[in-house]
């Protein structure tokens, strides 16, 4: 829009001057002469009752979410993963570190504290005025504090808050969480409604805390909305269904839920699928075995297959140990790994996934290191562990695991050759070639386990192969602060499993240490001044050090950067 033009003294400026003054009055919001404040902003667009405070056009999480055919067994399919706001939760944490579907919520839930009482005593107070005055000021202080905090540090505290405040009408506050849930193009916000929908009852919104379940961003709120809200046996009916359709996050906060349940069919099931999920089996193995009764169910004197199976995975996560309850918490260890072994004894052919469990419990009993003590009081004493070590020596002593393992080695499913190849390492069988064949026909990543051998004969066929299959200019495009995630990273991964063990080979694929300088990726950068520091000065290419100095001068990471100084100044 053009500015009037102040009027000058030839007739006819009348229209102009009225004009001028009419755009001053716009500006100022006053008389024209400057007496008055600036014109107000158009006020919000009205969303179902409240002003929103988000910028029109986003649209909202749980739309989008309702906008996905589910796919067979009830799950939303791979492609409602990312949510719309995923690039604005990226950009409030200021650093490009992406978080898993629910991972967040999930490591400060199992590892992290909860919120301080004055935090919910603020979002209490911002609540109760978003309620009693839904101003477009009060309702975006909520949704600002919300959408920029840790909803699950707040929940727990503000809900107790909520229940105790005499200034909030219950009609107001399910109206309002509602819209929170349905109508907000942020997670943050969505998840406080889903909490705060936890709070009515008769539960009026089970369907939409279901659909939203789905989502393991959602699954850990809307599973206790469902608890709080639906009776009893129904709401346990309810998490299972949402169990059986997710399995990250989501799954390891339902499945602890459900790990008290007397239903036989919901124990049966945490023993034979329960405990997978896509983050860590050890996150639930110890929930599962004790909430399923893994003992008595391996006392039976017959157990079908997927129990057998399950049993050995749940035993396998309680050895490996890690960020739950493990084998020293399991009270009944030590006679479930018996009934285990003796139940494998006796099958005539069990599958190859046997073998692994079999060898890691061989392993477990033989850790000389272990301080056995605490153990010993729950049964694991040396009779006990000599009982388990002579029962798993028969068992992998067997002559029909060589015939399996070769047999499974041509299987083109990744999990089928990842348990194979695993089996034949543990019986000292050599699958480079096949590995290696593997990586070279295209079906399947193998440059990590490719590159661990002393062979450099075999070095050089796997550097050959990556100069090959890797596209080097396309990785060399400039250093930057990249964390090299996501599939837009495919071949800098790669690069990385090459140069990783680059540095006991002097000279060896120069190249790609070369395009490892140049990657935008931080790791990769480590990587291949690791190579040149393992070679030694006397073995770098004579192009070297002048593209070390270059790329010690742009390299925007400290830390790589002062192993490149120091590495120019050691040479």
């Amino acid at each position: 829009m053009k500015e009037p033009v102040p009027p000058g003294d030839n007739p006819g400026d009348e229209q102009k001057r009225e004009d001028l003054m009419e755009w001053l009055k716009r500006l100022l919001g006053g008389n024209g002469r400057g007496e008055g404040k600036l014109a107000p902003p158009p006020p919000p667009t009205m969303v179902n009752g409240f002003p929103a405070p988000w910028v029109d056009g986003r649209p909202s999480l749980f739309g989008y979410l309702a906008s996905f055919p589910l796919e067979p067994g009830g799950r939303l399919p791979e492609a409602a993963a990312t949510l719309p706001d995923e690039e604005a939760v990226v950009s409030r944490s200021g650093s490009d570190l992406r978080w898993a579907a629910g991972a967040a919520d999930g490591v400060l839930s199992h590892h992290v504290g909860h919120a301080e009482p004055d935090s919910a005593d603020k979002v209490l107070h911002m609540l109760e005025a978003a309620l009693n005055t839904p101003t477009p000021e009060h309702v975006k202080d909520f949704y600002d504090f919300v959408t920029e905090g840790e909803v699950m540090r707040l929940a727990d505290a503000l809900l107790t808050a909520v229940r105790g405040s005499r200034e909030i009408d219950a009609g107001r506050l399910h109206a309002f969480a509602r819209w929170l849930v349905c109508e907000s193009p942020d997670r943050g916000p969505v998840k406080m409604g889903i909490a705060l929908l936890g709070l009515i009852r008769p539960p009026q919104e089970t369907e939409v805390l279901l659909r939203l379940g789905l989502h393991d961003e959602f699954t850990l709120y809307a599973s206790v909305a469902l608890s709080n809200t639906l009776p009893p046996a129904e709401g346990e009916e309810a998490l299972w269904n949402l169990a059986r359709r997710v399995d990250g996050w989501g799954r390891i906060h339902l499945v602890e839920r459900l790990a008290g349940t007397a239903q036989p069919a919901i124990r049966a099931w945490l023993l034979r699928e329960g405990y997978r999920n896509s983050v860590m089996n050890e996150y639930l193995a110890h929930a599962c075995a004790t909430g399923g009764g893994l003992l008595a169910a391996l006392q039976a004197a017959e157990v079908d297959a997927p129990l057998l199976a399950g049993a050995g995975e749940l035993i396998q996560a309680l050895l490996r140990g890690g960020p739950a309850a493990d084998i020293s918490d399991y009270d009944d260890g030590a006679q479930a790994v018996v009934r285990y072994l003796a139940h494998v004894a006796s099958q005539a052919s069990p599958p190859l996934a046997t073998y692994l469990a079999v060898a890691d419990i061989a392993d477990f009993v033989d850790d000389a290191e272990r301080t056995w003590e605490p153990l010993e009081a729950i049964g694991w004493t040396p009779a006990h562990r000599e009982r388990v070590r002579d029962a798993a020596a028969r068992i992998l002593s067997a002559p029909h695991w060589p015939e399996l393992v070769r047999a499974a080695l041509g299987d083109t499913d990744p999990d089928a050759f990842w348990v194979a190849s695993t089996a034949a390492e543990r019986m000292g069988l050599d699958i480079w070639e096949t590995r290696f064949a593997r990586q070279r026909d295209g079906t399947g990543e193998q440059w990590f386990e490719l590159m661990r051998t002393n062979d450099a004969e075999r070095v050089e066929r796997v550097v050959a192969l990556a100069r090959e299959r890797l596209d080097l200019p396309a990785i060399a495009t400039g250093p930057a602060n990249e964390m090299g995630f996501g599939a837009a990273f495919e071949n800098h991964r790669a690069l990385d499993f090459v140069l990783q063990a680059l540095g006991v080979f002097p000279g060896q694929g120069w190249p790609l240490v070369e395009a490892g300088l140049r990657s935008p990726v931080i790791r990769n950068r480590h990587m291949a001044v690791g190579a040149l520091e393992g070679w030694g000065r006397a073995q770098w290419p004579d192009a070297a050090p002048a593209l070390l100095s270059q790329a010690q001068r742009e390299e925007p990471d400290d830390r790589v950067r002062e192993r490149m100084t120091a590495l120019l100044a050691a040479s």
